[in-house]
């Protein structure tokens, strides 16, 4: 006795079709037109299972699909078989199909099209075998894609269509080419390398000219997250060139990004290391750097530079820029003795005082700049005072830099639960401990403020 398999469809696409095979060797199910059974459902796959018979048995086996295949609530797993004994229910995507196994003397054949209407109690249908069906050649993962079938499938289909749906089809295909053109360009360019790149040359070693037509200029080895401007001419260092009067002070107002370590990033002043950029990770920082006086030349041109240390001999650089937002000059008072030694007594004072109030240790930074400043100029050996008074000052611009990390930092986890008002103490605490209008910390610090209020 001959045996009889039915597929009817409870649910899904083709819900209230029915299919009968008798003893068919292959039946293929998926998305695509050539398969046995199509189901246009964006949860099936294109070959997404089969049923086959042998041994006088019927066999499902799922083809690796996406979204699986399930006989009642047992997934099939890639690869195995199972046994189909009749009476079960095969869910596919949207579809809930129940298998039905009966025993028949007669030959029923394999319906050939995708779509025709259920048997009805008043007509009969009878279908003959298209002896011209090609059958599915099981191929799985990217086999398909080097499969000349499948493109002369494609181009058939493409020229049945009328010029109309044509010029769509190449509109569609065009654009898609383009914005895949453009993803792969920015891939390929974000560290400069890739077939796309730019051609920059590595002008580590050219000094620029430090003076207001290049200040604003950002320099170094990165892609701009928000303009998409890149540059990659300066990898290792970016160096600058200026001129300075012996009787001025100068300060310089820089920003850094993309610093991840200590002493990534180094500046010197004529081959001296004179300070380091903080760590920034990918946010950008804004540092107000005085340059030394001991270090500076008078009678020639100065070299300001910035040395990325990880980049030094290293095969493939990693990102950083720098930019240099302004420069500020300032006349240097006459050498006097005793207002100097009168600052640093004050100095001396606040500084003792510093974990007792704050915005304490700013007013001794304050007064130790102002000593040095009358000692500057001095033709004579300076004070003992004067070098003591440099070191107070590296100590608290070291500190006010560790502060200001960790009350950022507190600052954004605060943020992060929506703690508002946490996260305002930590903005006032910055605030008082650099009360300067002109330092960058600041400033942060009150456009933050202003946010959240």
């Amino acid at each position: 006795m001959a045996k009889k398999l039915t597929l009817k469809f409870l649910t899904g696409p083709i819900k209230g079709q029915e299919f009968t095979f008798n003893q068919d060797p292959e039946i293929y199910i998926g998305r695509v037109d050539d398969c046995d059974i199509t189901l246009k459902d964006p949860k099936i796959s294109s070959e997404h299972c089969g049923i086959f018979f042998e041994d006088g048995a019927y066999f499902l086996e799922d083809f690796g699909s996406t979204n699986g295949t399930y006989i009642n609530t047992t997934k099939i797993e890639e690869g195995s078989d199972y046994t189909i004994s009749g009476g079960e229910t095969l869910f596919l995507g949207a579809s809930k199909i129940s298998l039905t196994l009966s025993s028949s003397s007669s030959s029923a054949r394999k319906p050939v099209e995708e779509e025709y209407t259920p048997k009805s109690s008043d007509e009969e249908f009878e279908f003959e075998e298209d002896t011209n069906i090609k059958k599915i050649k099981k191929k799985k993962g990217v086999k398909s894609f080097f499969d000349v079938d499948f493109y002369l499938d494609l181009k058939e289909k493409f020229m049945a269509l009328d010029n109309t749906k044509k010029m769509i089809v190449i509109s569609i295909s065009l654009v898609a080419i383009m914005f895949l053109f453009f993803i792969f360009s920015r891939i390929t360019n974000q560290d400069g390398g890739g077939f796309f790149r730019k051609s920059y040359s590595d002008d580590s070693e050219k000094i620029t000219q430090l003076n207001d037509s290049k200040l604003n200029k950002v320099y170094g080895y990165y892609v701009s997250r928000r303009s998409g401007k890149e540059d990659f001419s300066h990898p290792k260092k970016i160096r600058f060139k200026f001129k300075q009067s012996e009787q001025e002070k100068s300060t310089i107002y820089y920003s850094v990004t993309s610093v991840d370590y200590l002493d990534e990033v180094v500046i010197k002043l004529n081959n001296v290391k004179i300070a380091q950029a903080p760590l920034t990770g990918n946010e950008v920082a804004q540092v107000k750097l005085s340059l030394p006086f001991e270090n500076l030349n008078f009678e020639k041109e100065n070299i300001l530079e910035f040395i990325n240390t990880r980049n030094l001999g290293a095969k493939k650089y990693k990102k950083w820029a720098i930019l240099v937002n302004k420069i500020e000059k300032r006349l240097l008072p006459k050498p006097d003795f005793e207002k100097a030694q009168e600052n640093y007594v004050k100095a001396d004072k606040f500084y003792k005082q510093r974990k007792i109030s704050r915005g304490n240790r700013y007013k001794a930074l304050r007064y130790y700049q102002a000593a040095i400043d009358f000692m500057e100029l001095m033709k004579k050996e300076k004070p003992d005072f004067y070098d003591d008074s440099m070191e107070k000052i590296k100590l608290i611009n070291k500190d006010f830099d560790a502060m200001y990390q960790k009350n950022k930092y507190a600052i954004f986890n605060a943020l992060k639960f929506n703690k508002h008002d946490e996260a305002k103490i930590y903005v006032n605490y910055i605030l008082e401990e650099i009360p300067d209008e002109d330092d960058p910390r600041y400033q942060k610090a009150l456009q933050l403020l202003n946010r959240l209020r």
